[in-house]
């Protein structure tokens, strides 16, 4: 410690700076000045200490900007992203470490995140990965919403790539992520658009959702996160429902499953995507456990669209039957269902999701088909 001291006093005389008495901000500003000396090394070693100042120089720093000296001011520009950067990063990892909560932390949307995620070391790493990268864009929601708006729509816009052949989705970390989801639930903003992109659930189709969710150190806490978003944002919006149901058939999300139970009962939810698609979800995605309810659905009489082709109506109750066929090995149509409708279901950054819907050509014919199902399935018990 005696020596750092003595070598940090030599270096404040270079700089013709006084030893003792200035506190580091006092220390910034003479040091900014130095930033335009005559002699190079002078500069670079004003510019390396302001660095390891950190946050206390930054207002020194930002002064800088301003300042008549075009060296000093190109100086000061690199120093704001750099101090700022290291400040994040420093903040971060402190309170990645601070497994028990012994500490205060200043970050954020901190609270927010917390009361959705927990506190877990999982739940820590992630809002670390969040903050390191994104910790002035969490503060700009946090200290205005109408700002907050604004960037996060730009930044979703920023990150969707329309489906080209040969052109790969941008790599994305869970931590980005991660912020996205956390402001869009903070902001309450997420009325997609399909002209307008600027949602998070226009980039569910991204691989980097997946991984997030598979992730074996953040997995965990990005899920909590995913399905806290999912149970607002989800409530009315049909792009964001149809997105959600892609990601959880597609990430084998099991833990989103009351989500797609609501949509599929929610009677106000589109009949000919929504409500159909979350019964095909249901089932593949929650595979035998979930085989006693299908069965129950089984007579749910809710139509979804009057008269099919044939003549038949296409019942919530068919789409039910067919997942429980369709997952014994069995065809749907040897039991007296009268086809399928193939809809390919848009969904941002893909070429479509196809999904298949069942009707019976009467109500005798499904009498007749159910009939015969439950006597084979009965058998097989």
């Amino acid at each position: 410690m005696r020596q750092f001291r003595s070598t940090f006093c030599m270096f404040l005389a270079v700089l013709g700076l006084p030893a003792g008495g200035p506190d580091d901000r006092d220390i910034a500003r003479l040091l900014v000045k130095k930033l335009g000396d005559d002699t190079p090394s002078v500069r670079d070693a004003a510019e390396k200490e302001l660095l390891r100042l950190g946050e206390p120089a930054l207002s020194a720093v930002r002064d800088g900007l301003r300042s008549p000296d075009a060296e000093i001011r190109r100086r000061c520009e690199r120093l704001v992203v750099q101090i700022v950067k290291a400040e994040w990063k420093r903040k971060a990892a402190a309170y990645a470490a601070d497994v028990n909560g012994a500490k205060r932390h200043d970050l954020p949307l901190l609270d927010e995140y917390e009361k959705l995620v927990g506190k877990t070391p999982s739940a820590r790493k992630l809002f670390a990965a969040c903050v390191e990268p994104n910790g002035a864009f969490l503060q700009s929601v946090a200290a205005d919403r109408e700002l907050g708006r604004t960037l996060y729509r730009a930044r979703c816009a920023e990150l969707y790539v329309p489906p080209k052949p040969q052109v790969a989705p941008p790599q994305v970390s869970a931590g980005d992520l991660a912020s996205l989801l956390l402001a869009s639930k903070v902001l309450r903003d997420d009325i997609s658009d399909w002209n307008k992109p600027g949602a998070v659930a226009f980039l569910f189709a991204n691989p980097a959702f997946r991984n997030a969710v598979q992730d074996r150190e953040c997995g965990e806490a990005f899920r909590k996160l995913l399905i806290a978003w999912a149970e607002t944002a989800t409530e009315s919006d049909p792009v964001a429902q149809q997105h959600f149901l892609f990601l959880v058939n597609a990430a084998d999300l099991k833990e989103a499953l009351p989500i797609v139970r609501r949509m599929m009962r929610d009677k106000n939810a589109p009949t000919i995507n929504i409500r159909p698609t979350a019964v095909a979800v249901l089932a593949k995605v929650g595979g035998k456990q979930v085989a006693a309810e299908l069965e129950k659905m089984w007579n749910d009489n809710s139509v979804l669209v009057n008269r099919m082709e044939g003549g038949g109506n296409m019942l919530l109750g068919d789409q039910a039957l067919a997942a429980s066929i369709g997952a014994a090995g069995k065809k749907p149509e040897d039991y007296g269902i009268a086809g399928s409708h193939s809809l390919l279901l848009k969904i941002a950054g893909t070429n479509g999701w196809q999904i298949s819907f069942y009707w019976f050509p009467s109500d005798d014919a499904r009498r007749d088909g159910l009939e015969k199902w439950r006597k084979e399935a009965n058998k097989g018990r």
